[in-house]
């Protein structure tokens, strides 16, 4: 419960030597249970060992809730047998990568160039502003954001953090 209260609470952004893995194993709780609500598997594939990243961790965990609850929704409308999310972490070229993954609707064609605009949304009843405020967190912390389709359908979201250290440079 305090952790959930830490996620909706506005406070200033404080950012600290964080271990990705951990925030996002401290929500696989939360996530998990909405998932199962949703009759869709969570699954997790975090990366071994990767850096820390310097980062306000209650920010960064809203940005992968938000991905997590956005492939949730994708995959509602699907007729597949096994509705799925995936979450994995790795290190590449100096970042830490968070990649989001469901096998849901996709995205329409022209998405490139709406889908972190404020007010877009493909969501019935929904608002458009998570990705634009997901985006401008990664973004603030020295990251980007992108999404890709895949072609078994579904989307996969990507976002990177900079890595404090390269594990390939450990003494």
């Amino acid at each position: 419960i305090h952790r959930l209260k830490d996620l909706v609470r506005k406070r200033e952004s404080r950012r600290v030597e964080c271990d990705v893995d951990g925030l996002v194993r401290d929500i696989e709780p939360l996530a998990r249970m909405d998932a199962r609500l949703h009759d869709v598997t969570l699954e997790l594939a975090l990366g071994e060992g990767l850096p820390p990243v310097l980062a306000d961790g209650v920010q960064i965990q809203q940005v992968v809730l938000n991905l997590i609850r956005n492939g949730i929704d994708a995959t509602a409308g699907t007729q597949r047998d096994k509705r799925s999310v995936l979450v994995r972490t790795t290190f590449a070229s100096g970042h830490v990568e968070v990649c989001v993954e469901d096998n849901g609707c996709g995205m329409p064609a022209n998405a490139e160039e709406l889908v972190f605009q404020p007010f877009y949304t493909t969501k019935e009843g929904g608002m458009g502003m998570g990705l634009s405020i997901s985006r401008t967190i990664v973004t603030s912390h020295g990251g980007r954001m992108w999404f890709e389709r895949r072609p078994s359908g579904g989307t996969a979201f990507h976002f990177t953090l900079p890595a404090l250290e390269d594990p390939g440079r450990r003494v």
